[in-house]
């Protein structure tokens, strides 16, 4: 389901240089953490 469907919308905005892959693993707050450093530098 991802590949068929997710995968395309991401490489769309990837193309566009409008897309971040952000690590998942940790605590909550590391990462809110990197999710908001992501954000402020776009």
């Amino acid at each position: 389901m991802y590949n068929a469907e997710t995968s395309q919308v991401f490489n769309y905005y990837a193309e566009k240089g409008k897309s971040q892959l952000i690590h998942g693993v940790g605590s909550i707050e590391d990462i809110f953490g990197r999710l908001t450093e992501a954000i402020e530098k776009s």
